[in-house]
């Protein structure tokens, strides 16, 4: 066996360690959670004004996507790029 096959070996080995202590955390903190009455994934209050604020921002920028409709993906990449459109935070 080779050096590099050795250490590959013991990253197999390292990943799967890792593995394990991830699962064991898991395992532990997930009915400690539901204990405590949190909600994990599915739609929440801040998933819905997520939701509600790509939906605003997709209309603010309807009618620019509409007016390079004609363009190709790259010249319109590089429209996009050379105006100053206020990123959305």
């Amino acid at each position: 066996m080779n050096q590099s096959h050795g250490y590959l070996h013991l990253f197999a080995a390292l990943a799967e360690q890792e593995r394990r202590v991830i699962s064991e955390r898991m395992r532990l903190a997930l009915p400690a959670a539901k204990a405590r009455d949190v909600l994990l994934g599915g739609t929440n209050r801040q998933s819905l004004a997520n939701q509600e604020a790509a939906r605003q921002r997709a209309e603010q920028l309807r009618s620019i996507f509409a007016e390079l409709a004609e363009l190709s993906a790259r010249a319109e990449a590089i429209e996009l790029n050379s105006r100053t459109l206020r990123r959305h935070k």
